[in-house]
């Protein structure tokens, strides 16, 4: 069999390409789930927001100095932006953040943080990244980014670079639920907004291009922190068996493992044999969880007709207001 010698020149002159093309095609190298802002599985806008709500999936107000303060995912039709809008009556100080699970993946290494941004007046972006070893753990470091390394945001939409290296974590305590946390501040006149799209944190000291994850691989990773069901009016939710008259008992499995035995939450659900009769489910009676299911006791204001161990359903209603979910957020 006849062999082909490639030319040595050849070889170099294809070797010019690249670097940065291999490191676009790296996987998952983005370790911000979200970055894009695509998923919203609790609605695409929020007023009057509080410091530790979540809002935007994997993104939550931090801190806020005053109060009155609004979230919104905004579609730019090529992308999607989270728009911070100080609807407060004075200037105030507006921090979001997202957690990254498993500190232990950034150990003694460079990174480099990459977003677009823009606002409706020129403002300063003071990014600051937290270590936190989790309960258990190493007390929190505060790895605030260099003053340097501030960014002045205008009304023309730039992408921006940060840089930093995470501690050595070798003789760090490593407990439960821990987390590296990168926060975005920025001062904010009355009625200012400013918008952010487009974040990757990526190991090296050189941004490579977006990486684009499709949005069902998104929403997969998002349900590992947060299940929502519901949303639309008369939706099911599960079925159960009636025992007694007022307790509807339902089994789960999520459709996604999530990162902890999750709490609940819910509004404006309903219990119905869909032909005939809705009662309003008032309360949770008992909820027992694991991380791929759960076991819950909807409790109704009134009572069903005098029929035990019949199977009725938990539907949604109140149209999009309606909802039950499930919180594994760190």
């Amino acid at each position: 069999m006849a062999v082909t010698t490639i030319p040595t020149a050849g070889i170099a002159d294809n070797s010019i390409t690249t670097a940065k093309t291999a490191f676009n095609d790296i996987p998952f190298r983005n370790r911000i789930i979200n970055g894009d802002i695509s998923v919203s599985q609790r609605g695409t806008s929020f007023s009057n927001v509080a410091s530790g709500d979540y809002t935007i999936d994997r993104w939550k107000m931090n801190y806020r100095a005053i109060g009155n303060a609004d979230i919104s995912q905004v579609d730019n039709k090529t992308y999607k932006s989270l728009k911070v809008l100080n609807s407060n009556g004075s200037t105030q100080e507006i921090v979001m953040g997202t957690r990254i699970e498993d500190i232990a993946q950034f150990h003694n290494d460079s990174f480099i943080l990459s977003f677009y941004a823009k606002a409706s007046t020129s403002c300063t972006l003071d990014t600051r990244v937290f270590e936190n070893y989790g309960a258990g753990g190493s007390t929190t470091v505060n790895r605030v980014v260099a003053g340097s390394q501030n960014k002045t945001i205008t009304t023309s939409r730039q992408r921006f670079t940060i840089t930093f290296t995470a501690s050595d974590m070798s003789s760090k305590t490593i407990g439960t639920s821990n987390f590296l946390e990168i926060n975005f501040s920025v001062s904010l006149a009355s009625g200012a907004n400013w918008e952010y799209d487009s974040v990757q944190l990526e190991q090296g000291t050189s941004a490579s291009d977006f990486e684009f994850i499709p949005f069902d691989v998104n929403l997969q990773r998002c349900q590992r922190y947060l299940q929502r069901y519901g949303n639309t009016n008369r939706q099911g939710i599960c079925v159960g068996t009636l025992q007694p008259q007022s307790n509807l008992h339902c089994s789960m499995t999520y459709v996604n493992t999530m990162r902890a035995s999750p709490s609940q939450s819910f509004s404006n659900l309903q219990m119905t044999d869909r032909y005939s009769a809705d009662y309003t489910v008032s309360s949770i009676g008992n909820f027992i969880a694991a991380t791929d299911c759960c076991y819950v006791r909807f409790t109704t204001s009134t009572n069903a007709p005098n029929e035990n161990r019949v199977c009725y359903n938990i539907v949604v209603t109140g149209g999009s207001d309606g909802f039950f979910e499930l919180d594994a957020e760190l």
